[in-house]
């Protein structure tokens, strides 16, 4: 349930939003951004990193993954994992406490030693240049607050000529001290436009975390 009602909050966030105008950017402003509030956002300590991701396949979510990530400081660190799918529910957990020092745990009460990630990455994103890419920025205001919603649209070629082109779009919400609040990804294909996932990333610097350590046993 609170996984959902931190889902549900950003999405409101977003449509709660007050638009005003756009603004074409080119890449390097928007490159500069990025990494700036990538810098930044990931050095304030301590903070809760949540990712949620769909799967979508006709109109439908076939599958979601929920990965919390709670960062209390540099290589220490509880990622859980939960995957729903087919209407079944797992759920994986990861300590980090330093260098090539994991812990896996598939319920939270026994655990194994690792030097290497207890789980790889959700998804990853084939090695091919984009056909265009379009930048923009505009102001909003969000909980009453001034922050700056960068947008980058990307059309690939299709794979294969009876393929439709792809789309991917990001949507990065900043705040006025430069740290990311959101970023809201989606993807799919075009003519028509059908979505095939959709991400979004959000960042809790107020919510106390639990001390990381090391499992008793």
């Amino acid at each position: 349930m609170k996984l959902i009602v931190v889902f549900t909050a950003v999405l409101l966030a977003f449509v709660s939003a007050i638009t005003a105008q756009t603004t074409t950017i080119q890449k390097n402003e928007y490159d500069k951004v990025s990494d700036s509030a990538s810098i930044q956002t990931n050095a304030a300590f301590p903070f809760i990193f949540t990712v949620i991701t769909e799967f979508i396949m006709n109109g439908k979510t076939v599958s979601t993954v929920t990965e919390v990530d709670e960062r209390e400081a540099m290589m220490r660190e509880r990622i859980t994992r939960t995957t729903v799918s087919d209407g079944k529910l797992s759920q994986k957990i990861q300590l980090r406490v330093g260098f090539r020092q994991n812990y896996c745990s598939d319920d939270g009460t026994s655990w194994r030693r690792s030097e290497f990630e207890c789980f790889g990455p959700v998804n990853f994103y084939a090695p091919y240049e984009p056909d265009s890419v379009k930048y923009s920025v505009r102001d909003e205001t969000v909980d009453g607050n001034p922050v700056n919603v960068y947008r980058e649209y990307s059309i690939f070629s299709p794979s294969k000529k009876t393929e439709k082109k792809n789309f991917r779009e990001r949507l990065s919400t900043i705040d006025g001290n430069g740290h990311y609040i959101s970023v809201a990804d989606t993807e799919g294909t075009l003519n028509p436009r059908i979505v095939s996932l959709r991400r979004i990333q959000s960042w809790d610097f107020k919510t106390r975390l639990k001390a990381i350590e090391p499992p008793l046993n």
